[in-house]
């Protein structure tokens, strides 16, 4: 098996299995604080073609071993600067600040990005606020907000949306545009009366930024027509992962709607044309992975795209979906554990590239060019629908 991917956590699971005394001040009267710093390096964001998005901020959660206190900062992803969000000094400083003052003693540090309307974070959020010295950094999970598709919370949501792959209740989608999920920590370290320390977090990317693209054949040889927009619905998104060692949970998946933009063969972004015939349909997302459906022949459940086009002068938009079966295990984005539960990704960016062109006239999503049945698009404008 491949675990190549482990190799950004291994400093997640080093835990503590014997600690040395430590001598402690008596705290209940004048508790010990040291003034410490922290900051980020973002090379694990840029060190391959693609340059993933940096949070804007990151929280920093220090938790004594020996006597256990926590507290929990956020700091600027750049600038390094904050404020406490937990367990802060009797003595704030006015406004933000680079210097932040921990009771002495040894320390884990834990780092990770946070958006409350993108993830849900209950498990850190009990591992801060209480003492129970069962819940390791090993049990640390977040996982995807869901909505319903009504729900006002949730962004880019368009007129004349049908679901024809209403599996997992009607909550199921999460937020387009999602921001990467970034973590690391820093192996227990002594906080003591030393000079001022700079702890520097290199945050390690846990989701994939992954391509779907596909190509979209023009028949305009009767009536020439032009494509305003496409949109397209994925699901088999996986909704939880452990942090301490990245395994993705693929029990339960989840779905995202997202717009397309058209690229030409050097890749630049272009607008559709009378005259064009082909077009090549990119849409970029940064999700855990995206899990295939159980065989190539199902056209529900996990593992299928949906694809809505508009066309211009045409008020409704044509529909259809496909099987990424084939297209997901070409992709190669992740290895299934022994137990089949989870996962383990394989690289940080994949391509999603369905094989089959989608022919459309200017009324109605004509037929695929993929003969074998199995990578095929097949037209969703006449079947039965459940209207969202």
């Amino acid at each position: 098996m491949n675990h190549s991917a482990i190799r950004y956590f291994l400093p997640l699971v080093v835990l503590l299995v014997a600690c040395t005394q430590t001598e402690l001040c008596e705290e209940t009267e004048h508790p010990h604080r040291i003034s410490t710093m922290f900051s980020f390096n973002w090379v694990n964001a840029t060190s391959d073609e693609y340059v993933h998005t940096v949070p804007d901020t990151m929280n920093v959660l220090a938790k004594r071993i020996v006597g256990t206190w926590k507290c929990l900062i956020q700091l600027d992803s750049y600038k390094s600067e904050g404020y406490y969000l937990w367990n802060a000094p009797e003595e704030l400083p006015e406004g933000k600040t680079t210097e932040f003052r921990l009771r002495s003693g040894i320390y884990k540090l834990l780092a990770f990005n946070r958006d409350d309307k993108e993830f849900i974070y209950d498990d850190i959020d009990n591992y801060i606020r209480t003492d129970d010295g069962d819940k390791q950094v090993s049990d640390l999970n977040i996982e995807y907000k869901r909505y319903s598709y009504d729900d006002p919370e949730l962004r880019g949501t368009i007129s004349y949306w049908k679901d024809y792959n209403n599996y997992g209740g009607s909550a199921n989608y999460i937020q387009p545009d999602i921001t990467p999920i970034y973590y690391d920590s820093i192996t227990p370290i002594r906080v003591d009366d030393q000079d001022l320390s700079n702890y520097v977090f290199k945050p390690n990317l846990l989701s994939q930024n992954i391509d779907v693209k596909f190509h979209i054949h023009k028949k305009v040889d009767v009536v020439p027509f032009i494509i305003d927009s496409v949109y397209t619905e994925i699901s088999g998104i996986p909704c939880r992962v452990n942090l301490a060692n990245g395994y993705i949970d693929v029990t339960e998946t989840c779905k995202m709607l997202y717009k397309n933009h058209f690229r030409d063969a050097t890749g630049k972004k272009i607008k559709d044309t009378n005259t064009n015939t082909e077009l090549e349909c990119h849409g970029t997302i940064d999700v855990l992975s995206v899990v295939n459906a159980p065989d190539e022949k199902v056209t529900y459940g996990p593992g299928i795209l949906q694809v809505m086009i508009f066309v211009k002068n045409r008020s409704m938009p044509i529909r259809g979906k496909v099987n990424l079966y084939y297209p997901i295990r070409r992709a190669n984005l992740y290895e299934l554990t022994e137990d089949g539960l989870h996962a383990i990704r394989h690289k940080r960016h994949g391509t999603i590239d369905i094989e089959a062109n989608l022919i459309i006239d200017e009324n109605f999503l004509v037929t695929s060019d993929d003969e074998s049945g199995f990578e095929r698009w097949i037209s969703t404008d006449e079947t039965d629908v459940i209207d969202i």
